[in-house]
């Protein structure tokens, strides 16, 4: 009887925190050249910001949230973390 309790107790845990829960994040246009491994985000003046994204080829720059990115001139070479 306490295993059933416990069980149902963890079910509404988890349903009610997954209902609450609103993804701050959705799916984008992202940049070509296989997976992101590291974003940065920098302020673009009174413009907005941009966002760059380190791929296995290289970096990536998105200056309208992600709806459209371009590489950056660098070599196009694995990027596994942005500062």
């Amino acid at each position: 009887m306490k295993t059933m309790m416990r069980c149902l107790v963890v079910v509404i845990f988890v349903g009610t925190t997954s209902i609450q829960s609103n993804a701050q994040w959705f799916q984008t246009n992202g940049p070509s050249g296989g997976g992101v491994y590291c974003f940065a985000v920098s302020t673009n003046g009174a413009s907005g910001t941009n966002l760059y994204a380190g791929t296995g080829n290289g970096v990536f720059l998105s200056t309208n949230n992600g709806t459209s990115w371009s590489a950056v001139d660098l070599p196009p070479v694995y990027v596994p973390m942005l500062s």
